[in-house]
C-alpha cells in the first residue's frame, strides 16, 4: 500500500458541531508547528519522536478544534491501530465536552463516533490514493 504523503483536512462532526482537524504523513514536529501555529500554544512533546498524537485545542478563531496526528501513514494493521487508538482519545474528548458520560451500559455514542470519524478518514485518504499515480 502507498505511504500518505502530507495530508491533512478537516472532518467535520454535525451532530456534536465539532471538528477534527486530520494530518497525515507530517512528521510530528512539522504538524507540532503548525498547530502552534493555529493556536498560539505551545505543545510539549509527551511521547516518543514519531509517535501519533491528539490535542484539543482553540485555533485562532476561537473555535474548538481536536487534532489528530499520524506521522506515517500506509493504512498498515499497526497504523491503522494507531489511528483507531488516537480516535479513541478525540472522540471521548468530544463526547466529554458534549456532556455524554460513557460508561459500561452507555457507550453507543462513543462507537457511533469512532465509527464515523475512521469511515471519514478512511473515505478521503483511500479516495486520494485512487488519483495519484
Amino acid at each position: 500500500m502507498k505511504i500518505i504523503k502530507k495530508t491533512v483536512f478537516e472532518v467535520r462532526v454535525p451532530i456534536y458541531g465539532k471538528t477534527v482537524r486530520v494530518f497525515l504523513g507530517y512528521a510530528d514536529t512539522e504538524a507540532t508547528k503548525i498547530v502552534e501555529k493555529e493556536t498560539g500554544a505551545q505543545i510539549a512533546q509527551e511521547g516518543e519522536i514519531g509517535d501519533a498524537w491528539s490535542l484539543k485545542l482553540v485555533d485562532r478563531r476561537g473555535r474548538t478544534v481536536y487534532y489528530l496526528v499520524c506521522p506515517t501513514f500506509a493504512w498498515t494493521i499497526g497504523e491503522q491501530g494507531n489511528l483507531f487508538h488516537e480516535l479513541t482519545h478525540v472522540s471521548c474528548a468530544i463526547l466529554k465536552t458534549c456532556g455524554v458520560d460513557i460508561t459500561e451500559g452507555n457507550n453507543e455514542a462513543l462507537c457511533y463516533l469512532q465509527s464515523f470519524l475512521f469511515e471519514e478518514i478512511a473515505r478521503r485518504t483511500i479516495n486520494a490514493l485512487k488519483d495519484k499515480p
